[in-house]
């Protein structure tokens, strides 16, 4: 009876260890991408910013509220970031022990 409750015990266990390094490579992945994500967010806001300065549309009130749309969805993603920053750093540091 405790050999076969051992042996349950041991695949539930298994299978716990294979999920959560599944969901820490997919944690990864997404930490990863965020500050890709920003990047080009931020190029587009300084495109409308641009776009918006040049004589034909300046004061057009629909860019005015595409700028303001793009900084408000670059600053959520900010708070992404933050959360996943210290995974990102942590990485870094095993890559630059490694070398």
């Amino acid at each position: 009876m405790t050999l076969f409750i051992l042996i349950i015990s041991a695949i539930i266990n298994i299978f716990f260890v294979w999920y959560v390094i599944k969901l820490l490579k997919h944690l990864i992945f997404v930490s990863e991408n965020i500050e890709t994500i920003l990047y080009e967010l931020g190029k587009f806001s300084g495109h409308l910013k641009g776009l918006h300065e040049m004589q034909t549309f300046y004061g057009d009130e629909t860019l005015q509220s595409l700028i303001k749309h793009s900084e408000h969805t670059i600053d959520e993603i900010e708070k992404f970031e933050y959360v996943f920053s210290p995974i990102i750093n942590e990485e870094e540091e095993i890559e630059e022990k490694e070398e």
